[in-house]
């Protein structure tokens, strides 16, 4: 019975990455252009609070179609162009971590400006504006991609086997991608989060 379980389970793995991103993409999609209508309308715009929200389903939304979509393409259809071309794999990549990590910090500049708006302190007040938004998000932007600019030099296509991939071929740098991105991504925006929020 367990065997069988074993090895049904990459039909099973392969049918979900088949069905589960089409559903992401679809709701995903429908909730951020929601979201942008929303965010959008002249009572919310002069908020600079919705301004990060917005930024931040714009994201979501480049995220949906340049994450999931190329993931749901190779994961489920073996359809992965960046495996065969270097500058596509190194595109896909950058753009792939860089927007997954926006969407964390524009959360962390939503809650560093709420907590900013709502200080005792009217100097503190002052800084949360649409001003500071925007620079803010701009600023957040350029961090962000000049943190991921490596990606262009140490992601690579190689030969494992038979076939070309699009991944890291150096370990130490395996080693420490995944401890920048665990930091920059996972640990810290949750971290300011929890202070400012």
């Amino acid at each position: 019975m367990s065997d069988d379980i074993i090895q049904r389970l990459p039909a099973i793995s392969l049918q979900l990455n088949r069905i589960v991103p089409i559903f992401q993409i679809i709701f995903g999609t429908i909730g951020n252009i929601l979201n942008i209508l929303i965010f959008t309308r002249r009572s919310l715009r002069s908020n600079p609070c919705s301004i990060y929200f917005l930024a931040s389903s714009i994201n979501n939304l480049f995220v949906l179609y340049v994450a999931t979509l190329t993931r749901l393409l190779s994961s489920g259809w073996k359809i992965d162009p960046s495996n065969s071309n270097i500058g596509l794999c190194k595109l896909r990549i950058f753009f792939v971590y860089s927007s997954t990590a926006l969407i964390q910090w524009f959360m962390v500049l939503a809650s560093i400006d709420r907590y900013l708006s709502s200080c005792q302190n009217a100097r503190y007040r002052q800084i949360s504006s649409l001003s500071t938004a925007r620079k803010a998000i701009g600023l957040t932007i350029l961090i962000i991609g000049l943190a991921h600019f490596h990606t262009f030099i140490w992601w690579s296509v190689d030969y494992i086997g038979a076939k070309t991939y699009c991944n890291i071929f150096i370990y130490d740098y395996e080693i420490a991608f995944q401890i920048f991105f665990l930091i920059l991504t996972c640990a810290i925006p949750p971290i300011l989060m929890t202070i400012f929020g």
